[in-house]
């Protein structure tokens, strides 16, 4: 059930052990920032910009890895793990967005004025 794990975190925050949020919620997110910024580097995306590629991909290798964990009994097999780690691979990509392609824009527009 989606956001089931995530609410349960949260609502039971007091009773968890410490540091259980932040490995459960922010270990998802950032496992899969490098995915979504490599993915980007990659295929140097500087036009047009699929950020839904890159998003769809991090689904899908996110699903990959829980479906792995689901058949070998390793790890725990979450949904909520899939929108976390989709999550982090669209991070990715806005942190590779934000520091190369606008970045990019801007020096080209400053660089028409000369």
């Amino acid at each position: 059930m989606p956001f089931k794990e995530i609410s349960r975190c949260f609502i039971h925050y007091a009773s968890l052990p410490k540091g259980f949020l932040f490995i459960n919620i922010v270990g998802n997110i950032i496992a899969f920032i490098p995915f979504g910024f490599l993915f980007a580097s990659l295929l140097s995306y500087r036009k047009g910009v699929p950020w839904l590629l890159t998003i769809a991909l991090s689904a899908l290798l996110s699903a990959v890895v829980e479906l792995i964990q689901f058949v070998t009994g390793k790890g725990s097999c979450d949904v909520d793990d899939i929108i976390l780690n989709t999550a982090g691979g669209a991070l990715g990509f806005i942190i590779f967005y934000i520091i190369f392609v606008r970045k990019e824009k801007i020096r080209c527009h400053h660089n028409r004025g000369k």
